[in-house]
């Protein structure tokens, strides 16, 4: 279920999605927060989307 909901923020909201994880204590899921991580690549294809979420996003969120 993660996949489909992380593949439907990205392809309806890119500019509005952030990466967040209660790393280390991820309770909700057996897989491990590295295998989620590397999902990412899966979840955001493009490398603008990569960008977008990891990068441009946050520091519009927290410069305000």
């Amino acid at each position: 279920w993660i996949d489909r909901v992380a593949r439907a923020i990205v392809e309806r909201a890119p500019a509005r999605a952030l990466w967040g994880s209660d790393w280390p204590h991820i309770s909700f899921s057996d897989v491990d927060t590295g295998e989620i991580t590397s999902r990412l690549a899966e979840w955001a294809p493009s490398a603008g989307q990569r960008q977008m979420i990891l990068v441009d996003n946050p520091r519009r969120l927290f410069a305000t």
